[in-house]
């Protein structure tokens, strides 16, 4: 959820009880910045999220269907909230790791905005004395931050190329393009190849194929493995695919005649797609060897 002005505001937040927004995912309501380090520790779970945003200056209460909502505006020192924010990043947080910060006045209130972008990388915060070495991990889920353990450290570690060519691919759905409509299916161009053997000790090229007939872009959740496309043979039969992060190696905006600017969203796989039998409903996709 996008709010940068005083309208969005009003019309997806204020007043709670009437409006779509609600704590989330995505979405945080603070009454004021209240612990330095807690501020800090907000960022780098939604940076380790999906992204999302905090607004400063909001009360928060339950609405009708459970969920939390801004039941009322709460006087802050804007300005002093973001400066006290700004120093508290520089201090618990790595600096590559920044928010967008902006303040919007509604109601003759002040609201400071921080909207987070997902990070690529896992995001830490550093512990809780300058004297002490160490690191801590936190992520956001429907309910909430919370601290991360030594298992899914790792897994996120390990998985972190995956995570960035999924965030990559979110865009698409997200911000679409091309007149798309965000969070609608979208049209994909998928190329895909296999592996030309060079000479000794030198890196394999990839040649690439791109798949005809046609291809939507179902979804590109966090909760899966994998993106899920709708890929189309020659007469328009549809089948279903599930591709794993791990094997698209690049995503970008292709310029297409007749297709509004950036162009149409596309995507290199690494793997051999094999049409189904005519039974099959679902496209076989091989990883190449060698990879």
């Amino acid at each position: 959820m996008r709010i940068e002005t005083a309208a969005e505001f009003e019309r997806e937040i204020w007043p709670g009880t009437t409006k779509p927004g609600h704590e989330g995912l995505r979405l945080d309501f603070k009454r004021q910045l209240s612990s330095a380090r807690e501020a800090a520790i907000d960022v780098a779970a939604f940076a380790n999220g999906e992204g999302g945003t905090i607004l400063y200056g909001v009360e928060e209460g339950l609405g009708p269907d459970g969920y939390k909502v801004a039941s009322g505006l709460f006087a802050i020192d804007v300005d002093g909230t973001k400066a006290q924010l700004e120093a508290a990043l520089d201090v618990w947080l790595p600096a590559e790791q920044r928010p967008e910060i902006y303040p919007i006045a509604t109601a003759g209130q002040g609201v400071l905005v921080v909207r987070i972008r997902a990070s690529t990388r896992l995001v830490a915060v550093r512990a809780e004395s300058h004297k002490a070495e160490g690191l801590v991990f936190v992520g956001r889920n429907n309910h909430g931050k919370y601290y991360m353990g030594a298992d899914e450290v790792e897994r996120r570690i390990q998985g972190y190329a995956a995570r960035a060519m999924r965030l990559r691919v979110q865009e698409f759905l997200d911000h679409g393009g091309g007149g798309h409509v965000p969070g609608e299916p979208i049209a994909l161009r998928v190329y895909y190849g296999r592996r030309q053997k060079e000479p000794a000790g030198q890196p394999q090229n990839l040649v690439p194929h791109e798949w005809e007939g046609g291809c939507t872009l179902v979804a590109a959740s966090e909760w899966s493995a994998a993106l899920r496309l709708k890929l189309r043979d020659g007469l328009s039969k549809e089948y279903a695919a599930e591709i794993p992060y791990e094997l698209v190696t690049l995503a970008w905006w292709q310029p297409t005649p007749g297709v509004p600017h950036p162009g149409r969203p596309a995507i290199l796989v690494d793997a051999y797609l094999a049409k189904p039998s005519e039974r099959a409903e679902v496209v076989e996709v091989t990883p190449l060897l060698g990879r």
